[in-house]
């Protein structure tokens, strides 16, 4: 953060320094007290709402174009698991295909599954950006679909 004026800068520092011993920004504190807030409860079901229907449209992607892949649905996050591993035979490309096209947005899940062929993906995006995002990937893999390999 960065505070030309000085007096400013100095009441900053001084709250963040009263506020858990500077360990809690003041502009997070106000937050999470409006978060607590009628209002703040109001926003984090609305967002919980649209995040949700962001996951619904991820599912029916896959389950449209990739369905042998296992959608794991979040517990509590905006974290989405995808196991392709039966696509385990033409994965290479089809990660290629993934990350060219955006949708690949996360880890892969090696470290956390012990194979390469789980990718996770955060569904707490701007629906229109998942939108087209979805929409550009099922466009490439139609293109790459000579022998239907992925939707076999």
């Amino acid at each position: 953060l960065i505070i030309e004026n000085a007096k400013l800068r100095d009441a900053y520092i001084e709250q963040r320094n009263a506020d858990h011993f500077g360990s809690v920004d003041p502009m997070v504190y106000a937050g999470m007290l409006e978060a607590y807030s009628e209002e703040g409860k109001e926003w984090v079901l609305a967002l919980r709402e649209y995040v949700w229907e962001n996951y619904l449209l991820l599912e029916k992607f896959m389950k449209t174009h990739l369905p042998k892949a296992k959608v794991i649905r979040p517990q509590g996050t905006f974290v989405v698991w995808v196991d392709y591993s039966a696509y385990e035979d033409i994965w290479l490309e089809l990660d290629r295909v993934l990350r060219e096209e955006g949708l690949f947005v996360g880890d892969g899940g090696e470290e956390y599954f012990g194979k390469n062929t789980c990718v996770r993906y955060s569904v707490a995006v701007p629906r229109a950006e998942l939108e087209k995002t979805l929409e550009r990937t099922a466009a490439a893999l139609q293109a790459r679909q000579g022998d239907t390999r992925y939707d076999e």
